[in-house]
């Protein structure tokens, strides 16, 4: 026999057999008389079985009816505990958020974020990746939110800005010890600098270029590098073979012997959130507690 038991039908015979009428059942289902009385109808054609003895007064169910029962009560039981719990899981979904951050966003900014949703907001993971990268992992799904420095705004995404950030040259004392301003570095010319490769985030790499354009430094080795200057090109900052210039943010996360010299005016770059569309319910919490942070850091207030 071809069972095609509906939950409407079992939630019908379960009403009637605890009200013991029709009309009773669909006062407590909310639903029309005809319509309960129906569905235990086709609920008797599915099993080839009649199950409720519609001559007595009050209505009261055939043998048949009174085994079958218990397992209708235990299958709208588990129903139930499924959808619950799939509302839970959903519910805690929606409360966890990945965040995709650059590497000096993560160094400087998240640490303070975490500590603060800690108590107040969703449980966030985080994945640090590299610029450029950011926003496609949120275009893919991967992330529910991204921030970066010059952040783009993918098909399907929305680019949300929080502030901006100094950029900040920096190096080793022995070289930039005796500049008197940054706005002529001509002196650099020779000096290496890392940066990634321009195809990583062309308009990010440009507004770097253009900075120390205006201030006279055209450098002649382009280090192609990542963004960790900490790592694999740190040395090259450390021995005074290299210089480079990063948000403020970065370079606070260097070796604390480097000078940091800001460029000075016109030499920013904006902090960005990416999010997809339609975002999470809590992205609107996280962005909040970010913008605040991020005044706080560069204000000099609060910071935990």
């Amino acid at each position: 026999m071809d069972l095609r038991v509906t939950l409407k039908q079992l939630e019908a015979f379960e009403a009637v057999a605890t009200h013991g009428t029709f009309g009773r059942a669909a006062d407590a289902l909310g639903r029309a008389q005809p319509t309960v009385s129906k569905e235990v109808r086709a609920l008797e054609r599915t099993l080839g079985t009649e199950l409720v003895i519609r001559q007595a007064r009050p209505t009261r169910l055939s043998p048949e009816g009174v085994e079958l029962l218990e397992r209708a009560r235990a299958a709208l039981t588990a129903t139930a505990l499924f959808e619950r719990t799939a509302r839970d899981l959903g519910e805690r979904a929606a409360s966890h958020l990945t965040v995709a951050c650059s590497p000096s966003i993560a160094n400087r900014l998240m640490p303070h974020l975490l500590q603060r949703l800690e108590t107040e907001g969703p449980k966030l993971t985080v994945l640090e990746i590299g610029t450029g990268q950011v926003e496609q992992a949120v275009a893919t799904g991967e992330a529910d939110l991204g921030l970066a420095h010059f952040a783009r705004a993918p098909q399907g995404c929305r680019r949300i800005h929080l502030g901006d950030d100094p950029l900040v040259l920096v190096g080793h004392p022995d070289l930039l010890g005796d500049l008197r301003t940054t706005q002529d570095l001509a002196s650099l010319d020779e000096t290496p600098l890392p940066v990634w490769p321009r195809e990583n985030h062309p308009a990010y790499f440009d507004a770097i270029m253009t900075g120390l354009l205006r201030r006279g430094l055209e450098p002649h080795t382009l280090l192609q590098a990542t963004d960790r200057l900490s790592g694999s090109h740190g040395y090259l900052l450390g021995q005074g073979r290299a210089v480079a210039v990063v948000p403020v943010d970065a370079a606070e996360s260097l070796d604390p012997q480097l000078l940091s010299l800001p460029l000075g005016e016109g030499a920013d770059v904006p902090f960005d959130a990416v999010i997809p569309h339609p975002p999470k319910a809590v992205v609107d919490l996280v962005l909040a507690t970010c913008r605040r942070i991020h005044a706080e850091l560069r204000g000099g207030g609060e910071q935990g």
